[in-house]
């Protein structure tokens, strides 16, 4: 295990970026945590072909590098798998796909849910720019993004839960909200409130992402809402240049954290 002083370099000049700036991302199902850095949605691709393309073009062109999947293999084995046209259309550029098996509507093992926060922010503080999903990026999504806020600024994890949630507002295309179930709140609240590195598993990276198309007709229906496709981006799939950790931004408001909903499949 490595302590905490040397995992991480105190930021104390690190401010939360402000709810204004963290706009709808790519795709409607998709929104910025952290503008230029951390972007949560819900899974990048599409059952057509062409559309699954798109979306991955997309989501290419926002400058993401890093892909950070939360589905457990039984529910992933069903999509229409990302990792081989992401890096074909991604060409020269180096693209990272990470991996932590989350049952739906559940929270992970500690050490995990602490190994994947902790990987999104040494990707981060790195300079990579990140793509956290599950299947409607909300539930498994709202959790392990709330411990990364959490933990990466040293904010109250109540704050940073209130940050996912009124950012994942900005989505044009919203199911469910966060948290989804009571597990998922709590493990949000206790390990965002740890400091950056610490607790069993935070060393650990994840694994590398694995992934294999299963029957097309078992594929889920919800990855993109309709009307959320647009054309290719035009021109190069250059990186765009990191803007995440500006001290420019200012904080969002502490806000009370809402009440559990009830929650519909696929999220």
């Amino acid at each position: 295990m490595v302590a905490v002083d040397e995992a991480v370099e105190a930021q104390p000049d690190w401010v939360l970026p402000s709810i204004s700036d963290c706009h709808l991302g790519p795709i409607s199902t998709s929104n910025w945590l952290i503008p230029g850095a951390l972007l949560a949605g819900a899974y990048p691709g599409a059952r057509c072909d062409r559309e699954h393309s798109e979306t991955i073009a997309k989501v290419l062109g926002e400058g993401i590098d890093t892909f950070v999947c939360l589905i457990e293999k039984r529910q992933l084995k069903n999509f229409n798998p990302y990792k081989e046209k992401a890096m074909e259309l991604a060409g020269a550029r180096q693209l990272d796909f990470f991996w932590a098996e989350i049952e739906d509507f559940t929270i992970a093992e500690d050490r995990v849910a602490r190994s994947a926060a902790e990987t999104i922010i040494r990707a981060v503080k790195a300079g990579r720019v990140c793509y956290v999903h599950c299947w409607g990026g909300t539930g498994r999504t709202g959790t392990i993004c709330s411990i990364v806020l959490g933990r990466l600024y040293g904010i109250a994890p109540e704050k940073a839960i209130t940050h996912f949630q009124a950012s994942h507002r900005k989505r044009t295309a919203r199911k469910n909200t966060f948290p989804e179930a009571a597990s998922q709140l709590q493990q949000a609240l206790r390990l965002g409130r740890e400091t950056q590195g610490s607790g069993e598993g935070a060393a650990d990276d994840l694994p590398t992402l694995q992934m294999s198309k299963g029957a097309a007709d078992d594929l889920p229906t919800l990855h993109i809402s309709k009307g959320s496709i647009e054309k290719m981006p035009q021109g190069s799939m250059e990186k765009k240049p990191h803007r995440a950790l500006s001290k420019q931004s200012t904080p969002t408001q502490d806000g009370a954290i809402a009440n559990l909903p009830t929650p519909a499949r696929g999220s």
